[in-house]
């Protein structure tokens, strides 16, 4: 099991997801665990397998220090992402993907339209987020490597903590464009145009990145 699929992580996740903490806060490993409803001893085992991950740093006579991504961190994962992303594209459309892109392009249009009059953001979060890691992850599973999928998984789980620096960021407008740029990607798919499929690719991670950063 990765560390962050741990269930006390899993928890610790959704505390931030849902505003119980915050990036950047700074806690002892008592007030953490109280915050998520653990007793200390699971809640110190937790800790340190958020340590191990970067997303909390433990200081003597200070407490729990949770991570707050500052812009530079945000571009380099983003640069990993993408890294990742569009070579696992090339591998992708190395072969036709005629059902993918009947199945993709449906679902992408069903959820665009549930959210067009939705507004509350957390009524379709996790519907976005599943269909997001089906979409890029099958680039990244093209890779057929488990290593590969297994670092890309994690980065994605920390990655969706960056919309937490910027909650109004995270809004309908905003997803329904991330969708439309998936879209595009398919399109480009099914036209069998792979250049094209990774221009549209890059495009849209930078967007995402643009957006998480400026909103």
């Amino acid at each position: 099991m990765r560390a962050l699929d741990h269930p006390d992580c899993e928890r610790f996740l959704k505390a931030l997801n849902d505003g119980v903490l915050e990036l950047g806060q700074t806690l002892t490993q008592q007030e953490l665990a109280d915050a998520l409803g653990l007793s200390l001893s699971p809640a110190r085992e937790m800790i340190a397998l958020l340590e191990a991950e970067g997303l909390v740093s433990v200081r003597r006579r200070i407490g729990v220090v949770i991570f707050a991504p500052d812009v530079k961190y945000v571009g380099a994962m983003f640069q990993v992402r993408e890294m990742l992303e569009v070579e696992g594209l090339a591998r992708f459309v190395a072969v036709p993907r005629v059902e993918w892109c009947a199945a993709m392009r449906p679902t992408h249009e069903a959820l665009i339209e549930r959210i067009r009059p939705a507004t509350d953001p957390k009524s379709f979060e996790e519907e976005v987020r599943t269909l997001e890691l089906a979409f890029h992850g099958s680039f990244v599973d093209a890779y057929r490597n488990p290593v590969v999928a297994e670092m890309y998984r994690n980065i994605h789980k920390k990655m969706f903590l960056f919309r937490l620096i910027r909650r109004t960021a995270v809004n309908v407008e905003n997803t329904i464009k991330a969708m439309e740029e998936h879209l595009a990607v398919i399109d480009a798919i099914a036209g069998g145009d792979g250049p094209a499929a990774r221009r549209a690719l890059e495009a849209h991670v930078r967007g995402v990145l643009h957006r998480v950063v400026y909103g």
